[in-house]
């Protein structure tokens, strides 16, 4: 493809290796299977398509990679907007969706949004940079924080793709950890992989010898609701009458010192969950008792495990 003379108007695109569409995002409307050889630059910068259906002059907006969004004026049908799509094998593409985009180009700018810097001093810089200027004045505002429509489409993808985050994460922590966990001839019942428990399977490790729950957040000094999730996990742990061991997997050092050390009530503890409220007083008696007691007396046996050191050996192993 030719080099372009600098244009304030057209931006050279950076194409996707193999060939692909451009699907409009309104209207079905397809240009076809393309490929990089499909394009040449006019004498005035314009990035041109050549293929026999006619010339269209592009105008770029973001670095084009598959799953990327391209502004195009096509003459009599003004300008549309269509997403880089791969060819599939027997050359159809389905209508576009974020599912259809491949994950790395299609998150490519929001990581460039996010590489500027951490992201609350970042919202700070551009909301000090965008008071009191004007319109003109916004695009280079924009162009030193990476503020394009590829972030925003970008962002929309990860909340769709990923929004169940915290689910993969306890997940994957458990299945890795589990050969770790395991002793020999040890037999595995369904576990509960993803976050909350299903009522026929009531915690996320069961076995013929252990149960086990495992929570997996990060606490960061504002944990309200996770001292209550973790202390409602305990207590059920603790009623458990199975005679199996009893084991808390945790991802930190503070929330077994919570449990041994937090004067507060089982009753703030458990005012949420009233069915976890029935159990301890049907099982353990007085909510008044502080949580710290309750470790100490009845819940004793069950063991409280950091998970840390065990992933880390097990990821840097890997």
């Amino acid at each position: 493809m030719p080099e372009p003379a600098e244009s304030e108007q057209y931006i050279v695109p950076t194409w996707p290796d193999g060939a692909f569409n451009l699907v409009a995002l309104e209207g079905g409307f397809e240009l076809g299977p393309c490929t990089a050889n499909s394009w040449a630059v006019a004498d005035n910068g314009a990035v041109t398509d050549w293929r026999d259906d006619g010339a269209h002059p592009i105008h770029l907006r973001v670095r084009m990679q598959a799953g990327d969004l391209l502004y195009a004026n096509n003459g009599d049908m003004g300008e549309m907007t269509y997403r880089i799509v791969p060819v599939a094998e027997d050359g159809v593409t389905s209508a576009p969706s974020s599912s259809a985009v491949d994950l790395n180009a299609a998150l490519r700018a929001l990581w460039a949004f996010l590489d500027s810097g951490p992201l609350t001093p970042t919202i700070a810089r551009i909301e000090q940079e965008l008071e009191g200027s004007q319109a003109h004045e916004l695009s280079e505002i924009y162009a030193n924080h990476g503020i394009t429509p590829a972030a925003l489409e970008s962002s929309l993808v990860a909340r769709d793709r990923l929004g169940r985050i915290n689910d993969i994460i306890h997940a994957l922590a458990i299945t890795i950890a589990l050969p770790a966990i395991l002793e020999p001839d040890e037999v595995l019942k369904r576990p509960s992989l993803a976050a909350g428990n299903d009522p026929t399977r009531p915690f996320d490790i069961e076995t013929d010898r252990r149960i086990a729950e495992f929570k997996m957040s990060r606490w960061d000094g504002h944990d309200a609701a996770r001292m209550r999730q973790l202390v409602k996990d305990f207590v059920h742990l603790a009623a458990d009458h199975s005679g199996r061991r009893a084991e808390l997997y945790v991802l930190d050092e503070r929330p077994r010192q919570f449990l041994r050390t937090s004067g507060s009530t089982m009753a703030w503890a458990l005012g949420r969950f009233p069915p976890s409220k029935a159990l301890f007083e049907n099982r353990f008696g007085d909510l008044d008792m502080p949580i710290s007691h309750f470790c100490a007396s009845s819940a004793s046996h069950v063991a409280i495990i950091d998970l840390r050191p065990l992933l880390g050996r097990l990821i840097a192993d890997a």
